[in-house]
């Protein structure tokens, strides 16, 4: 049934803000029938990007942002 899921997105913007086409940043996704494994499994990835990049602001409701100011996009004007 999958009635959660854990997505990782590597984008420009904070993932809360759901900006048209968020789905294109997708770069890792894992569903789950149960909410604890599903969580388990977040606290995991959790903890391995904070190792990688522990510059993060986290929120509540299970969205966190992590970012490395050395990693900079550019876009072509």
């Amino acid at each position: 049934m999958n009635m959660y899921r854990v997505i990782e997105m590597y984008g420009d913007f904070e993932p809360w803000w759901f900006l048209e086409g968020w789905e294109e940043d997708i770069v890792a996704s894992r569903k789950f029938d149960q909410y604890y494994d599903a969580l388990k499994y977040y606290k995991t990835c959790w903890f391995r990007l904070e190792q990688e990049s522990p510059l993060y602001k986290s929120r509540s409701d299970l969205m966190t942002i992590f970012w490395d100011p050395e990693d900079q996009r550019w876009c072509d004007e």
